[in-house]
């Protein structure tokens, strides 16, 4: 994220950090911050803590990557950085599987990972924004999705993090009952069906 903000810096100076939708974010995080700090004042108890660090990187990123994307992005951009996402989430869901999840039942009561649900959550967005973006590929490159995501999913299960496992299947009703294609319709059921019948 440093690369492209400081590129940005120097070809189009500071104006990008004053456009109305990142100001409009900002404002909703500084209502927040002051807002944790009356409350901290009234009652006592730390709300802010290692929170402020990540609302400031939260704060970073979204300046950034709207920023950048508003000048240099299009759909190719977006299909390139797809792909690479899903690598990615496949090379990292691999190692988590082999260094920590082998052998584990999902039926057992500890859990083998100790950050399960930050890396659930990175996982899934690995498998699911290339699932809606890379559409009109060709067969082989569509099998190749469908895979990785059902992997994915069953490394995102073994984790065991119920929120995020809640969250798929919210993401499969969505697809199933509200997107208009007959394609995501299917490939979304023959991804659930398959995920039940791995993990079952």
């Amino acid at each position: 994220w440093m690369l492209p903000f400081f590129f940005l810096l120097i070809y189009k100076d500071t104006h990008f950090i004053f456009h109305r939708r990142i100001l409009s974010f900002i404002f909703f995080i500084m209502f927040f911050f002051f807002y944790c700090l009356l409350c901290q004042s009234i009652f006592g108890i730390v709300y802010l803590g290692a929170e402020v660090k990540n609302i400031c990187l939260c704060i970073f990123i979204y300046i950034t990557s709207y920023a950048f994307w508003s000048y240099y992005g299009d759909i190719k951009v977006m299909c390139r950085l797809s792909w690479f996402l899903l690598y990615c989430g496949v090379i990292l869901a691999f190692a988590v599987f082999v260094g920590s999840l082998m052998g584990v039942s999902i039926e057992q009561k500890e859990y083998a990972f100790h950050n399960k649900n930050s890396m659930a959550t990175i996982l899934l967005c690995c498998g699911l924004i290339p699932f809606f973006i890379l559409q009109g590929v060709k067969k082989t490159q569509k099998l190749f999705i469908y895979t990785a995501l059902i992997f994915i999913l069953i490394v995102i299960f073994l984790l065991k993090s119920r929120a995020t496992i809640v969250g798929v299947f919210f993401v499969f009703l969505y697809v199933v009952t509200k997107v208009g294609s007959i394609k995501y319709r299917v490939g979304a059921f023959f991804i659930f069906v398959c995920l039940l019948i791995v993990v079952l």
